[in-house]
């Protein structure tokens, strides 16, 4: 099967898809599920689509959203008390560490989500990034955040020793517009639609980097179950999944629908806030086209951590991810 992060629909398949996408039956008492996640953000959009239209529904399956803030989502899972979290493949990672086993069972943001922006007074930058960053204060979200785990995997390969090359200035991700524009930082670690609401008010200019790009596939943010409940409950796993994929390949196809979806979700955001995290987010290929996670995401993700030294031992594509489902799934809608 190829995963090209495109679908295509053939023969049989198309049949089957047409048929998924209007809906199969619901059962006769839906399985009550609560998804933890960390935030309520615009990156979660496949899993709110799915909910909207009924696809969780379709599968049977009754979705109750709870935010959980800290490693809370994580912990949830781990005991039972959630079925699944929508996060970074990294806290997998840091859960086998530690002897838990949880597994990312469909991506949502298949690519970096993460920019850097510098003020617009030092912009432009006409020196290789690394010089140009070498001495400046960096806003950043807090340790343990995947924004962190990633400027400070960056700055690793970029031969940039935090405390002594470059200052992190480690706050909460509101925060960082308000840090450049005080000046307390020349950098900002930041995503939409604080990038072009920074551009609008003159703080700084267009991305200086864009990991989207620049790492290639990455898994920064997926739903994610425990291995109990992959073992002991594979048919509410796939059912779980199923829908999530309807959510992605809906996202892909509607795009123009997804602002107005959004500002369901997002009641006091500004639709012009909203268009800019969708133009990005489609600019940059972020949302995942069908689900599947490959290898080499893994590759990037493991590094991301790695190498900095946040994740203290390797853990392998196998520990941390299981795409069984994703790939039964793609049959049934005839996703190839």
């Amino acid at each position: 099967m190829r995963h090209s992060r495109r679908y295509a629909l053939t023969g049989l398949g198309s049949l089957a898809c047409a048929t998924a996408l209007i809906g199969s039956a619901p059962s006769a008492k839906a399985a009550e599920i609560v998804v933890a996640e960390p935030v309520h953000g615009f990156s979660f959009s496949p899993v709110y689509v799915a909910m909207r239209k009924g696809y969780f529904k379709d599968e049977g399956i009754d979705v109750k959203l709870i935010r959980m803030a800290g490693g809370a989502f994580v912990t949830a899972v781990l005991s039972g008390d959630a079925f699944a979290y929508l996060g970074s493949v990294d806290h997998n990672a840091f859960a086998v560490a530690n002897g838990g086993t949880l597994k990312a069972v469909s991506a949502l943001v298949a690519h970096a989500n993460i920019y850097l922006v510098a003020r617009k007074d030092l912009l432009p930058v006409t020196v290789p990034l690394p010089e140009f960053l070498k001495g400046k204060r960096i806003a950043v979200p807090a340790f343990g955040n995947t924004p962190n785990n990633m400027l400070r995997y960056l700055l690793a390969k970029w031969h940039l020793q935090p405390g002594k090359d470059v200052t992190l200035l480690e706050v909460d991700s509101h925060a960082i517009l308000p840090a450049v524009a005080s000046r307390q930082a020349d950098v900002g670690v930041s995503d939409e639609p604080f990038i072009s609401m920074g551009v609008k008010q003159g703080v700084w200019g267009q991305p200086i980097y864009d990991a989207a790009t620049g790492l290639g596939p990455y898994p920064d943010t997926a739903v994610s179950v425990s291995g109990a409940s992959i073992t002991n409950q594979p048919k509410l796993v796939k059912s779980l999944v199923k829908a999530v994929v309807r959510g992605l390949v809906y996202v892909n196809t509607h795009r123009d629908e997804l602002v107005d979806i959004a500002a369901s979700e997002f009641p006091t955001a500004s639709k012009d806030d909203l268009r800019a995290m969708a133009n990005r987010a489609f600019a940059d290929d972020i949302f995942s086209h069908d689900g599947y996670i490959p290898p080499e995401a893994w590759t990037t993700g493991e590094a991301v951590v790695r190498e900095p030294g946040i994740l203290k031992k390797p853990v392998g594509y196998d520990e941390v991810i299981d795409m069984t489902f994703v790939k039964e799934v793609h049959k049934e809608l005839g996703i190839q």
